[in-house]
């Protein structure tokens, strides 16, 4: 309430008469004792890190440490005393095979008899300190518990000594120095205290049975398991097959591989170790750190030959040549440097991007480095750039295949000779390997096969996986003798071997490895295969790449039919049946129907099939290629045979390909386009290749060799045509045919050139051309369509005008039944034409221009006639109806002779001896024929 004095509470003012004013002193005192405190704490822990050494590899290594003596007491003599003289040089004990290794080591003097004066003997508690949960995954490499043997002897611990390092001082194996004294890998290590030395063991250690290859590297076993070893970066098997280097943190540990007894530990490395890599000889080691440090060492004693910043980041991966003479650093500070070995300078220098990876080909002539999008080769002589290799993920790791023709990254797999891209795998940051046969890739503990891309399965890991090592990078190397495998991983490294007999496998036909050249389609043929058996024996889809060298097995071969045929005529038109249906396993969309001059062979947009097979030969890849039909809406054909059938060319974007319709082998490229390639022509004797592209220019070449022979600039043509004589090269764009005169050598050297190269433009041109031409087989007339009455959309009646290619005149204009032409055939003889219009069909002589006969297949039904031809021997007509019916006339009578149902016909072709009718029905190609009897 206002104006009342407020009153503190009794026990404030009860405090305030008893508690007098504390002074200054009073009032420092709790501060001081706990700065007291706090300072007695740190001393505390100081000493505590600075007296008892955990028992970690990764310890920091002493500046003397001792090693006991080789003498050890006899049986019944008092285990000896460990005292510590100065260092001296003493040898290490040989390694397996003739080589040996000598190490400045210290060496401690051992009491040799009973009668010197006694020492007090300080034996180390068995006891370990209280147990903490580590926060890496143990591994369970420790044995079990082994009892004290009087030949046991005592070691004195040195300050900063690891179990590793005592082990391999005394060597004995790390396994049993930690059972005899009931240590684990946790457990502590106390200066002057004494441990249990055991004596040397006389185990036998299992034997790998087998190379491991694609065979047996699913069935490998556990041979050894490093003890205490975490967070390996990279493992590496000496050349020599006498070490295993690991490396761990900021530390190297070289294991002995005849008895897997730990040798030494390097460590100057004061960052973590990303890399390792012994030397061709086995005499070096060189390693590169987080920080970019790179050290060389001497193997036989562990002395530093060598070490710099060669980087300012990360070192990510270092790679010997073959005869190691170049080493090979990649780093994120975007460089690559090459070092020559015998003075450790820089050699050459690639700046610019962060690389990931580099690696040598097995004959050093190549050196690949994988940047974050694509891998680069370069040639050795020199390091000029010679091919880029576009990757699908980031190549962390790369490796060769022991032959050299296939390139791996830890995504992705290439053949070396012609950059193709084969395989991609998901992506990863694990080590990469091939197996010995090359027929295996392993990424980490996947492996995939390297003939299909397909998973072949995944190496188990013997110790227990961690949840952060799930997902960690993991380190492979195999053994110089291909019988061992190394795997390392933040769980640890471990050694993996067959050591049971090696499977048996049961091979799936006969084995083949593809030639140069090969393909899938050619090989399936060759062997009589069909290519959809061949794909499923061997695994493969039609978007697996072949590549040279690559692994299939052969099975039974298959015929499409066994027996000749008979002539399709008037006697056997009636009795045709369907012989067999082309296998479409891998085809891209069919078009029209052309067969090779010697009738074994049909292309269909853009495939080649051998009919007697059946199969697939040639399948070409830019879909691209593919147009279609004004008329039709249907792919014309794309691949054009030769004169003589020996070869077929196919246009690939701007460049032409040349192809064996023989045996299916590539055979040679003709490159000089600068667009897509539009059109093509052989001459009459298929040395002279003509072509137009748009980069509109028409191009000569010769065909033997892919020499460019003559070009003329400024025109494109959508087809093209040689006349008989090879004196002209007709060219049709939009409505206009244009004709070019030639000059063609086929004698000798074939030459060709363009006689109207002079004035840039044809001698002779014929516009007005909208629909549908053909070239007589003499050459001496162009058929076209033209409008008589009317305009181009809109024409009430068209006519088959004739144009002599010689005088440049229409010389004939023929009519059909009715106002509209389907389509027009010439007879082989180029005396008759044939037209057909609506549902009729009129035949004409082309020099008297008398109608010869008239056609109406169908009554009843108005069948319209889409397409008609004439078959080899000019004595039938056969035309292809609306109602999916197949009709064949005798020219000389008008009769109908038979008629075959198909449904769904859109083109059909009749093989030059007359033997076989193809129809392709939808998207299958059937053959029919009379078998011989």
């Amino acid at each position: 309430m206002p104006g009342r004095e407020k009153r503190q509470p009794y026990w404030a003012e009860h405090l305030e008469r008893r508690v007098p004013r504390p002074s200054v002193w009073r009032k420092l005192a709790l501060p001081l004792s706990m700065l007291g405190i706090t300072v007695g704490l740190f001393l505390i822990v100081i000493g505590a890190w600075l007296m008892p050494v955990h028992l970690r590899i990764d310890s920091p290594l002493p500046v003397s440490a001792p090693q006991v003596a080789a003498n050890l007491p006899a049986e019944g003599e008092p285990s000896p005393q460990v005292t510590h003289p100065p260092p001296t040089a003493s040898p290490t004990p040989a390694l397996p095979g003739d080589a040996a290794v000598s190490m400045v080591t210290p060496s401690p003097t051992v009491a040799a008899s009973a009668q010197e004066t006694e020492t007090p003997e300080t034996t180390l508690s068995p006891t370990p300190g209280p147990t903490a949960t580590p926060w890496y995954t143990p591994l369970p490499t420790v044995a079990l518990l082994i009892s004290p043997s009087p030949e046991s002897a005592d070691y004195t611990i040195q300050y900063g000594d690891t179990l590793f390092d005592i082990a391999g001082y005394t060597r004995v194996a790390l396994e049993n120095l930690m059972g005899v004294n009931a240590m684990e890998c946790s457990s502590r290590l106390y200066p002057g205290k004494s441990l249990l030395v055991p004596p040397p063991s006389d185990v036998e250690f299992p034997q790998p049975r087998a190379v491991l290859d694609t065979n047996t590297i699913l069935h490998v076993d556990l041979l050894h398991a490093m003890p205490c070893t975490t967070d390996v970066a990279d493992v590496a098997f000496s050349p020599d097959q006498q070490l295993l280097a690991v490396a761990q943190q900021t530390d190297i540990l070289l294991w002995q591989l005849d008895a897997w007894l730990p040798l030494r530990r390097l460590r100057e490395h004061r960052r973590p170790v990303t890399r390792i890599a012994f030397s061709p000889d086995s005499t070096q080691l060189v390693t590169g750190g987080v920080d970019g440090t790179l050290f060389v060492w001497q193997v036989s004693d562990g002395a530093v030959l060598w070490n710099s910043r060669a980087h300012r980041g990360e070192i990510t991966d270092l790679a010997f040549s073959p005869a190691g003479d170049f080493l090979v650093s990649t780093s994120l500070d975007r460089t690559v440097r090459v070092w020559n070995t015998a003075d450790w300078q820089v050699v050459h220098e690639e700046s610019g991007y962060a690389a990931y990876s580099a690696a040598f080909s097995p004959d050093g002539s190549l050196l690949a480095v994988g940047y974050s999008d694509r891998v680069l080769l370069f040639s050795v002589d020199g390091f000029a750039l010679v091919k880029e290799l576009p990757a699908t993920s980031v190549p962390h790791n790369l490796a060769f295949s022991h032959d050299g023709l296939l390139l791996a990254s830890n995504g992705d797999m290439w053949q070396v000779a012609d950059g193709r891209h084969i395989y991609q795998w998901p992506e990863s940051t694990h080590r990469v390997a091939f197996t010995p046969d090359d027929l295996s890739l392993l990424i980490g503990r996947t492996v995939w096969q390297v003939s299909n891309g397909l998973q072949q399965g995944e190496i188990p890991f013997p110790l227990p996986i961690s949840q952060r090592a799930a997902y960690a990078a993991e380190s492979i190397a195999f053994s110089p003798d291909m019988r061992m495998l190394a795997i390392g991983n933040q769980d640890g490294a471990v050694v993996m071997a067959l050591l049971t007999d090696a499977p048996q496998v049961t091979a799936q036909g006969r084995p083949y490895r593809l030639k140069e050249g090969d393909t899938f389609f050619n090989v399936a043929a060759a062997h009589d295969m069909p290519l959809s058996t061949f794909l499923s024996t061997n695994a493969l889809s039609c978007d697996n790449v072949p590549f040279t060298n690559q692994l299939v097995h052969l099975v039974v071969p298959h015929k499409a039919w066994g027996s000749g045929l008979r002539v399709l005529d008037k006697n056997t038109f009636s009795s045709m049946q369907e012989l067999t249906q082309l296998d479409m396993t891998c085809a891209l969309p069919p078009g029209e129907l052309r067969f090779s001059p010697a009738s074994d062979a049909l292309v269909s947009g853009l495939g080649m099939w051998k009919l007697a097979q059946g199969s697939l030969l040639v399948q070409g890849t830019d879909r691209g290629q593919l147009p279609l039909d004004e008329e039709t809406a249907m792919p014309r054909a794309v691949l054009l045979f030769s004169p003589d059938g020996s070869l077929v060319a196919e246009p690939n974007e701007n460049r032409i390909l040349l192809w064996s319709s023989l045996d299916g082998r590539f055979q040679r490229a003709l490159e000089g386009h600068t667009d897509r390639v539009t059109a093509m022509a052989f001459d009459l004797h298929g040395g002279v290749l003509a072509s137009a592209g748009l980069d509109k220019t028409l191009r000569l070449w010769r065909v033997s060799d892919g020499t460019l022979l003559d070009t003329i600039p400024g025109y494109t043509a959508e087809s093209l045509a040689f006349t008989p004589d090879g004196t002209t090269l007709l060219s049709v764009a939009g409505d206009t045919v244009r004709f070019w005169a030639l000059d063609i050598n086929d004698l000798g050297d074939v030459q060709a050139s363009f006689l109207d190269k002079k004035s840039g433009t044809p001698h002779d041109s014929l516009p007005g051309v909208h629909w549908a031409q053909h070239l007589s087989p003499d050459g001496q007339y162009l058929g076209y369509v033209a409008c008589e009455d009317g305009t181009v959309s809109n024409c009430k009646q068209q006519v088959l005008n004739l144009y002599s290619v010689q005088r440049g005149v229409i010389a004939h204009t023929f009519y059909g039944v009715k106002s509209t032409i389907q389509d027009f055939a010439f007879s082989f003889d180029a005396s008759q034409v044939a037209i057909a219009t609506d549902n009729a069909v009129v035949v004409w002589n082309i020099e008297d221009e008398e109608r010869v006969q008239q056609f109406i297949p169908d009554r009843k039904w108005a069948e319209f006639v889409n397409t008609l031809f004439y078959t080899p021997d000019d004595a039938y007509l056969v035309t292809v109806g609306s109602n999916r019916r197949i009709r064949f006339w005798d020219v000389r009578t008008g009769d109908l002779i038979s008629t075959l149902r198909v449904p769904d016909i859109r083109s059909v072709a009749l093989s030059p001896d007359q033997h076989i009718l193809a129809v392709l029905a939808g998207n299958e190609i059937e053959l029919y024929g009379v078998l011989q009897k």
